[in-house]
């Protein structure tokens, strides 16, 4: 077996020169053969025409003995080129054993490479050209190890978030734009995640802001809706007096009216009264008149009883008996002129009443008319109340509805407000997550 690559090579250019030269030389000797057959038998027709037939059959056998030793030679040649084309086979043979199977076990070396294997081992070490280019191939593989560690190093401390790192000199050849781009990674992710850590720091102190006003305004919200509904309920509550006040005066409006139309009946029933004593007092004058005609009757009754008295005396005793009757009717005229008397003052009495009660009727009257008047301009006055209870409970309605809508309305800016506060809150946590997964990473100074 050869195990050198040069000495093989030599060989079978050796072994290749020999047989072209051996194909060659029978090329020739059956070519030169050819040609002196050829010469021969145009240089015996020639001589054929002075030699003797024995001279020329001489000829013949001569050149036929030389063309078979022609013949001869070729087929030894034919022989040597077939031996040495044997030679180049069996040594072909050997030498692509001797080749391919270091190829073959390189290649099947290289298969872990192909791989992703790295720790692949090329265990051929010859001294020819296969044993150069393994050599080659381990220098490759340690070099391709020795970048793809750096590399791995390099992106396991990134992963790590370590990017205060430095990339050795490792890189060689290609390999330094590797190089060259890992560190414009490094760099860049340096300078582009500071601005972040400042922005997220600069985020989390304005979001603490906007989550402590938030959380002041949600309170401020929830301050104000608790005194709009307060204030709701008071003017429910307002609402509910003024219905109850309306109610309530136009209750009063039918005892007004109640009242004024009794007061009218009184005025009227004080009219009548009023003629009723007009009445009463003409009759009472009328009375005193009769009594005092009554009275001067019996006054003249009781002279005219005197005189007849005195005329009985005068008679004797023929006028004891008209005497008596006489006094009688005196006693009686004085009877008479008493009870005049007394009920001219009964009369008189009733009279000055009759007068006073007038009187009182007439007041009465005027205060009737007096409560009339009021009881109208109470009436006026409660009617205008009415209407300003009317108003003033169309103009709370109104506040009512305002402040329902304001209700609505500052529910949703508390709402608004306290998602706004609880967003700012969930802000404020993102900022801070943000700056804790931000202090993961080692910057590069």
């Amino acid at each position: 077996m050869f195990n050198n690559m040069s000495i093989s090579k030599k060989w079978i250019t050796v072994i290749l020169s020999i047989g072209g030269l051996s194909l060659l030389c029978v090329l020739t000797l059956v070519l030169g053969i050819n040609l002196l057959k050829s010469d021969l038998l145009k240089i015996i027709e020639i001589l054929e025409v002075g030699l003797s037939p024995i001279q020329i059959e001489a000829i013949r056998s001569s050149m036929e003995q030389e063309i078979s030793i022609a013949n001869l030679t070729v087929v030894i040649a034919a022989l040597m080129f077939c031996t040495a084309v044997g030679i180049v086979w069996v040594l072909s043979r050997k030498m692509r054993k001797s080749i391919l199977r270091p190829i073959q076990q390189i290649k099947d070396d290289l298969k872990g490479l192909s791989e992703g294997n790295l720790n692949t081992t090329i265990e051929y070490d010859g001294k020819d050209e296969l044993g150069e280019l393994t050599t080659h191939l381990r220098q490759v593989i340690k070099i391709l190890g020795c970048q793809i560690k750096e590399i791995d190093m390099l992106m396991g401390e990134m992963a790590k978030g370590n990017f205060n790192i430095m990339v050795s000199d490792t890189f060689t050849g290609d390999f330094r734009s590797i190089k060259i781009s890992i560190e414009k990674f490094i760099e860049n992710i340096s300078i582009n995640i500071k601005p972040i850590e400042e922005m997220a720091t600069q985020l989390t102190i304005s979001s603490e802001t906007v989550a402590s006003g938030a959380g002041e305004v949600a309170e401020a919200a929830t301050e104000q809706t608790s005194i709009i509904q307060e204030f709701a309920s008071s003017i429910e509550e307002m609402m509910q007096m003024i219905t109850q006040n309306v109610a309530c005066v136009q209750k009063e409006i039918g005892v007004i009216e109640q009242v004024g139309l009794k007061a009218n009946q009184g005025k009227h029933l004080i009219n009548n009264m009023k003629e009723s004593t007009e009445a009463v007092t003409h009759s009472s004058q009328a009375i005193v008149s009769v009594v005092k005609s009554i009275d001067e009757i019996a006054s003249q009754t009781n002279l005219l009883a005197l005189n007849a008295a005195i005329e009985a005396a005068r008679a004797g005793e023929s006028g004891r008996g008209f005497a008596v009757v006489a006094s009688e009717i005196r006693e009686l005229a004085n009877r008479t002129i008493e009870i005049v008397s007394e009920v001219e003052k009964i009369v008189q009495s009733n009279v000055e009443k009759v007068y006073d009660n007038k009187k009182i009727a007439e007041y009465t009257a005027i205060s009737f008319d007096e409560i009339l008047q009021v009881i109208g301009e109470v009436e006026i006055v409660i009617n205008s109340q009415i209407e300003s209870s009317k108003q003033e409970r169309k103009t709370m309605n109104e506040l009512a509805e305002g402040t329902k809508q304001l209700t609505n309305i500052t529910e949703r800016n508390s709402g608004a407000a306290q998602e706004g506060a609880a967003i700012s809150e969930m802000l404020t946590e993102e900022a801070k997550h943000l700056q804790d997964i931000l202090k993961y990473f080692n910057l590069r100074k």
